[in-house]
C-alpha cells in the first residue's frame, strides 16, 4: 500500500470518528496530504469503497484485540 493511501486512510478514520461520514470529504482528505480530490478518487474509487476499507480495518483491529484479551479467537454469534 502506498504511503499516500495509508495517510488518506488514517486521516479519513480520524475525520469519521470526529465528525461522522460527512466529515471526510475527498477534497479535505486530499488537501490534508497535498493532493487533489481527483487523486483521492484514484486511490479508492468512491467514498463507499473508502468507507468499506475503514470498516474492514476497524473490525479487523477490534477482533484482533478481542482475541488477545482472553487468548481465544474471537467469534461472532448470531
Amino acid at each position: 500500500m502506498s504511503e499516500t493511501r495509508t495517510a488518506l486512510k488514517q486521516i479519513a478514520t480520524e475525520r469519521v470518528q470526529r465528525a461522522g461520514v460527512t466529515g471526510a470529504t475527498f477534497r479535505d482528505l486530499g488537501a490534508a496530504v497535498g493532493i487533489k480530490s481527483s487523486s483521492v478518487i484514484y486511490h479508492f474509487g468512491s467514498k463507499d469503497a473508502l468507507l468499506a476499507e475503514l470498516i474492514r480495518a476497524y473490525s479487523g483491529a477490534f477482533f484482533a484485540r478481542l482475541a488477545r484479551a482472553d487468548g481465544t479467537p474471537a467469534k461472532l454469534t448470531a
